[in-house]
């Protein structure tokens, strides 16, 4: 049973894994984002994309909590030159970087808009992490790398069975099948071993 499952859980694996670098592969030099999202139920909701710019290409995954009204702004300063009320309004609902690290980021973030008026409105909050592509294709490929080394220990395992040789060490014992004279491993009289 636990065979089954890493043979499942390596095919799903492999399969996101090789869909992970051909996408990866597809937008080399492509400047593309795109995001998909649906709200939850009590103004909560959730967001996944992918965002590309000057960095390695990642992997966006959030959550957002929109407020029961629009939260109305300051001014939005179109002269360029942002008023302290502004830049306090910045401080308190702006994007804050958690980290950044190797392609690795954690941001909050808010959604705003301009209203007529010339004020900013917030209509939600989010909070995502973004994980680069190369993270997700060296993630995904870990199970198949498992499955590769377990089933090459088990072809190894039924040859020697096979053969007569000793599992541990592989030494013939045709002539002592009781014990193996090389690393003293007493032969267990088992079925072979599926793979």
């Amino acid at each position: 049973m636990k065979r089954r499952a890493l043979n499942v859980l390596s095919a799903v694996s492999l399969l996101l894994c090789i869909t992970t670098a051909v996408v990866w592969a597809a937008g080399i030099g492509i400047h593309t984002s795109w995001v998909l999202g649906h709200p939850l139920p009590h103004n909560w909701g959730w967001m996944a994309g992918t965002v590309q710019n000057n960095r390695p290409t990642q992997f966006m995954i959030g959550i957002y909590k929109s407020p029961p009204t629009p939260f109305v702004g300051p001014k939005f300063p179109l002269n360029g030159n942002p008023s302290p009320a502004f830049l306090a309004w910045l401080a308190r609902f702006g994007t804050v970087l958690g980290f950044n690290q190797f392609g690795f980021a954690a941001v909050r973030f808010p959604f705003i808009y301009g209203s007529p008026a010339g004020n900013i409105i917030l209509t939600r909050t989010g909070w995502c992490i973004f994980i680069p592509r190369y993270a997700l294709v060296a993630a995904f490929a870990i199970a198949p790398a498992i499955w590769c080394f377990q089933t090459r220990r088990l072809i190894a395992t039924n040859r020697r069975r096979k053969e007569g040789q000793c599992l541990a060490c592989g030494y013939d014992l045709r002539a002592t099948p009781d014990r193996c004279p090389e690393c003293g491993e007493v032969p267990k009289k088992t079925a072979r071993i599926s793979v």
